[in-house]
């Protein structure tokens, strides 16, 4: 008696001897790749905070705060907050900074929220 083939069994046979070969090579071509030296190189000079030039940082922050005086106060007080928290340690006159921005961020209810920032 003649044995059946099975032609999904072929099928998928087949399909997995293909799947195996793409990413071999796939794998080639990206091994390739990363072994390749960079031709084109660029070199970029990294600033030094000491390169900024803040003689003229007053008159910036004076033209900034006479086009929207509210919006300049809420962004300098929130920058503040940020860069005085993302300090590794907080020294007691960090967490005195602190509430004195968030007093003036909030005039009428600066005692409630003082406390709802330090809950955090």
């Amino acid at each position: 008696m003649a044995k059946k083939k099975n032609p999904l069994k072929d099928l998928n046979a087949f399909l997995d001897h293909q799947k195996e070969a793409e990413e071999a090579a796939r794998k080639a071509k990206s091994e390739a790749f990363l072994k390749k030296e960079p031709s084109q190189l660029s070199t970029i000079k990294k600033g030094d905070i000491s390169d900024i030039d803040t003689s003229n940082l007053p008159e910036l922050l004076k033209q900034l705060a006479h086009q929207d005086v509210q919006a300049f106060k809420e962004g300098v007080i929130e920058q503040l907050i940020q860069h005085t928290e993302s300090k590794k340690e907080l020294e007691t006159e960090d967490y005195i900074l602190i509430n004195a921005l968030i007093r003036f961020q909030n005039p009428k209810n600066w005692k409630e929220a003082i406390s709802e920032y330090w809950k955090l």
